[in-house]
């Protein structure tokens, strides 16, 4: 996965705008994510808020940020516990937005390195590449949108990507 990361960091091709099924895209990174890693399907939860999942975007860079932030979640997620559930996944429906928030029980973001994380090549574990979450923020603000980390108080991190529901935005 390290050299897909890598090439699309480094790809300038120009995305593909259609009109995007969100519920779709998270069901096929959640079982992806799950067979990568050898895990198992109880161990990822997603839940639906709302009637229209569909945002204007390219299907192919919206699916690599989700399968990422999912990816991640697990790989991170800690095995103790009594839930089997590591990672929640809600899909968020508003009226101008469409929030997907990815939560993991894992260690959380580090004090400090909150807007870190989102550079390229920086990375907190040996051996990868750092350009993950890099990508996921390239992805998220070509499609107009913003992300945002954060710690859960009970332990672990929580993703937000928010995509605009109006249209393609500006930033395309």
């Amino acid at each position: 996965m390290e050299v897909n990361k890598l090439r699309f960091f480094t790809s300038r091709q120009l995305p593909q705008w259609d009109a995007v099924d969100i519920k779709q895209i998270l069901h096929s990174a959640i079982e992806t994510a799950i067979v990568a890693l050898n895990g198992k399907s109880e161990c990822v939860a997603s839940s639906f808020h709302g009637d229209d999942f569909t945002i204007f975007g390219d299907e192919s860079w919206l699916s690599h940020a989700v399968y990422n932030l999912v990816e991640n979640a697990l790989r991170v997620s800690d095995d103790q516990g009594s839930s089997s559930v590591k990672v929640q996944v809600d899909v968020i429906q508003q009226d101008n937005h469409l929030d997907i928030r990815v939560q993991d029980n894992g260690p959380g973001v580090m004090q400090g390195d909150e807007r870190k994380i989102f550079k390229p090549f920086y990375t907190t574990e040996p051996g990868a590449t750092g350009l993950g979450l890099a990508n996921v923020r390239q992805i998220v603000e070509i499609h107009g949108g913003m992300i945002l980390a954060s710690n859960v108080p009970t332990g672990g991190a929580v993703f937000t990507l928010r995509f605009p529901r109006k249209g393609r935005s500006a930033a395309a």
